[in-house]
Protein backbone atom coordinates (compact mmCIF):
# COMPACT_ATOMS: atom_id res chain seq x y z
CA UNK A 1 0.00 0.00 0.00
CA UNK A 2 1.09 3.45 -1.19
CA UNK A 3 1.25 6.09 1.43
CA UNK A 4 -1.59 8.22 -0.61
CA UNK A 5 -3.88 5.15 -0.45
CA UNK A 6 -2.97 4.85 3.21
CA UNK A 7 -4.09 8.76 3.92
CA UNK A 8 -7.40 7.89 1.69
CA UNK A 9 -8.39 5.26 3.04
CA UNK A 10 -7.39 6.61 6.44
CA UNK A 11 -9.75 9.93 5.67
CA UNK A 12 -12.46 8.14 4.63
CA UNK A 13 -13.03 5.56 7.21
CA UNK A 14 -12.50 8.20 9.84
CA UNK A 15 -15.39 10.57 8.08
CA UNK A 16 -17.65 7.13 7.93
CA UNK A 17 -16.89 6.43 11.72
CA UNK A 18 -17.20 10.14 13.17
CA UNK A 19 -20.56 9.90 10.92
CA UNK A 20 -21.77 6.97 12.31
CA UNK A 21 -20.80 7.75 15.44
CA UNK A 22 -22.95 10.99 15.69
CA UNK A 23 -25.89 9.26 14.73
CA UNK A 24 -25.47 6.33 16.68
CA UNK A 25 -24.23 8.05 20.36
CA UNK A 26 -27.60 8.43 22.21
CA UNK A 27 -31.18 7.19 21.10
CA UNK A 28 -31.65 10.90 21.13
CA UNK A 29 -28.95 11.71 17.89
CA UNK A 30 -30.50 8.56 16.34
CA UNK A 31 -34.40 9.46 17.00
CA UNK A 32 -32.83 13.04 15.48
CA UNK A 33 -31.71 11.83 12.55
CA UNK A 34 -34.25 9.27 11.84
CA UNK A 35 -37.43 11.78 12.53
CA UNK A 36 -35.05 14.24 9.82
CA UNK A 37 -35.68 11.89 7.04
CA UNK A 38 -38.80 12.61 5.90
CA UNK A 39 -38.65 16.46 5.79
CA UNK A 40 -35.15 16.72 4.54
CA UNK A 41 -35.03 13.52 1.93
CA UNK A 42 -39.09 13.77 1.42
CA UNK A 43 -39.65 10.20 1.65
CA UNK A 44 -42.83 8.48 3.27
CA UNK A 45 -42.49 8.84 7.27
CA UNK A 46 -43.52 5.17 7.65
CA UNK A 47 -40.15 4.69 6.07
CA UNK A 48 -37.77 6.79 7.88
CA UNK A 49 -36.81 3.97 10.40
CA UNK A 50 -35.77 1.78 7.72
CA UNK A 51 -33.76 4.41 5.63
CA UNK A 52 -32.14 5.22 8.88
CA UNK A 53 -30.95 1.90 9.67
CA UNK A 54 -29.92 1.38 6.06
CA UNK A 55 -28.01 4.60 5.75
CA UNK A 56 -25.83 3.70 9.31
CA UNK A 57 -24.94 0.25 8.50
CA UNK A 58 -23.52 0.98 5.24
CA UNK A 59 -21.81 3.68 6.54
CA UNK A 60 -20.67 1.30 9.04
CA UNK A 61 -19.81 -1.58 6.68
CA UNK A 62 -18.23 0.74 4.00
CA UNK A 63 -15.53 1.91 7.05
CA UNK A 64 -15.09 -2.12 7.70
CA UNK A 65 -14.52 -2.87 4.49
CA UNK A 66 -12.55 -0.15 3.21
CA UNK A 67 -10.58 -0.74 6.90
CA UNK A 68 -9.68 -4.39 5.35
CA UNK A 69 -8.42 -2.82 2.05
CA UNK A 70 -5.35 -3.17 3.78
CA UNK A 71 -5.34 -6.38 3.91
CA UNK A 72 -4.86 -6.49 -0.27
CA UNK A 73 -8.55 -6.28 -1.48
CA UNK A 74 -7.10 -3.12 -3.88
CA UNK A 75 -9.69 -1.23 -5.42
CA UNK A 76 -12.55 -3.22 -4.69
CA UNK A 77 -12.26 -2.16 -1.18
CA UNK A 78 -13.43 1.34 -2.09
CA UNK A 79 -16.50 0.57 -4.47
CA UNK A 80 -18.78 0.42 -1.12
CA UNK A 81 -16.95 4.17 -0.02
CA UNK A 82 -17.33 5.02 -3.47
CA UNK A 83 -21.36 4.37 -4.30
CA UNK A 84 -22.64 5.22 -0.38
CA UNK A 85 -20.28 8.94 -1.08
CA UNK A 86 -21.83 9.01 -4.39
CA UNK A 87 -25.48 8.48 -3.18
CA UNK A 88 -24.91 10.77 -0.42
CA UNK A 89 -23.84 13.60 -2.07
CA UNK A 90 -26.66 13.29 -4.59
CA UNK A 91 -29.40 13.46 -1.56
CA UNK A 92 -27.46 16.56 -0.09
CA UNK A 93 -28.15 18.24 -3.76
CA UNK A 94 -31.75 17.64 -3.93
CA UNK A 95 -31.67 18.52 -0.37
CA UNK A 96 -30.49 21.91 -1.32
CA UNK A 97 -32.08 22.08 -4.56
CA UNK A 98 -35.33 21.29 -2.58
CA UNK A 99 -34.30 24.21 -0.51
CA UNK A 100 -34.48 22.61 2.83
CA UNK A 101 -33.89 24.72 5.51
CA UNK A 102 -33.60 22.02 8.71
CA UNK A 103 -30.03 21.38 9.78
CA UNK A 104 -28.54 18.44 7.62
CA UNK A 105 -27.72 15.10 9.91
CA UNK A 106 -24.84 14.22 8.25
CA UNK A 107 -22.75 13.98 10.88
CA UNK A 108 -25.29 14.42 13.80
CA UNK A 109 -26.24 17.13 15.58
CA UNK A 110 -26.00 20.26 13.24
CA UNK A 111 -27.30 23.83 13.47
CA UNK A 112 -27.45 24.87 9.80
CA UNK A 113 -29.55 23.42 6.82
CA UNK A 114 -27.49 22.28 4.01
CA UNK A 115 -25.56 24.23 1.55
CA UNK A 116 -22.86 24.66 -1.11
CA UNK A 117 -20.66 23.85 1.61
CA UNK A 118 -21.85 20.79 2.48
CA UNK A 119 -21.58 19.58 -1.16
CA UNK A 120 -17.96 21.51 -1.28
CA UNK A 121 -16.83 18.61 1.39
CA UNK A 122 -18.65 15.90 0.12
CA UNK A 123 -17.05 16.41 -3.35
CA UNK A 124 -13.75 16.63 -1.60
CA UNK A 125 -14.09 13.17 0.03
CA UNK A 126 -15.51 11.75 -3.14
CA UNK A 127 -12.22 12.92 -5.15
CA UNK A 128 -10.09 11.62 -2.03
CA UNK A 129 -12.02 8.17 -2.65
CA UNK A 130 -11.39 8.48 -6.46
CA UNK A 131 -7.57 8.94 -5.63
CA UNK A 132 -7.43 6.49 -2.70
CA UNK A 133 -9.33 3.78 -5.42
CA UNK A 134 -6.84 4.73 -8.37
CA UNK A 135 -3.90 4.08 -6.47
CA UNK A 136 -4.87 1.13 -4.59
CA UNK A 137 -2.25 -1.99 -5.55
CA UNK A 138 -4.09 -5.07 -3.98
CA UNK A 139 -0.63 -5.30 -1.73
CA UNK A 140 -1.51 -6.14 2.19
CA UNK A 141 -0.32 -3.56 4.39
CA UNK A 142 1.65 -6.69 6.25
CA UNK A 143 4.21 -4.18 8.26
CA UNK A 144 3.19 -0.38 8.42
CA UNK A 145 6.81 1.93 8.49
CA UNK A 146 6.54 5.41 10.33
CA UNK A 147 5.93 6.58 6.86
CA UNK A 148 2.18 4.94 6.60
CA UNK A 149 1.34 5.94 10.05
CA UNK A 150 2.17 9.40 9.57
CA UNK A 151 0.32 9.38 5.91
CA UNK A 152 -2.85 7.71 8.67
CA UNK A 153 -2.89 10.34 10.79
CA UNK A 154 -2.83 13.34 8.05
CA UNK A 155 -5.68 11.51 6.18
CA UNK A 156 -7.47 11.03 9.89
CA UNK A 157 -6.77 14.93 10.87
CA UNK A 158 -7.53 15.78 6.92
CA UNK A 159 -10.92 13.93 7.59
CA UNK A 160 -11.79 15.75 10.75
CA UNK A 161 -11.06 19.16 9.34
CA UNK A 162 -13.62 18.40 6.36
CA UNK A 163 -16.42 16.79 9.03
CA UNK A 164 -15.72 20.35 11.04
CA UNK A 165 -16.14 22.35 7.52
CA UNK A 166 -18.79 24.01 8.37
CA UNK A 167 -17.72 25.17 11.71
CA UNK A 168 -14.23 26.34 11.14
CA UNK A 169 -15.70 28.69 8.02
CA UNK A 170 -18.28 29.80 10.83
CA UNK A 171 -15.30 30.80 12.89
CA UNK A 172 -13.78 32.34 10.00
CA UNK A 173 -16.84 34.86 9.36
CA UNK A 174 -17.12 37.95 11.17
CA UNK A 175 -20.18 38.72 13.49
CA UNK A 176 -23.40 40.22 12.30
CA UNK A 177 -25.07 42.81 15.30
CA UNK A 178 -27.24 44.67 14.00
CA UNK A 179 -26.69 44.23 10.40
CA UNK A 180 -22.92 45.78 10.62
CA UNK A 181 -19.92 43.70 11.01
CA UNK A 182 -18.17 43.29 14.36
CA UNK A 183 -15.00 41.89 14.63
CA UNK A 184 -14.83 39.25 16.79
CA UNK A 185 -12.64 38.99 20.29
Amino acid sequence: MSTVEVAAQAAIVTTFAVSVWGKVRSRWEYAEFRDSLPGNLGIPRRLAGPVAATVVTAEALAALVLAAGALGLGAVAWVPALVLLTALTIALGRMIRRGVRASCRCFGRADRPPGRLHLVRNGLLLLIAVGGAAVATGTPAAVWDSGAFVAAAAGSVGALVLVSLEDLVALARPLRVGGQCMEKS
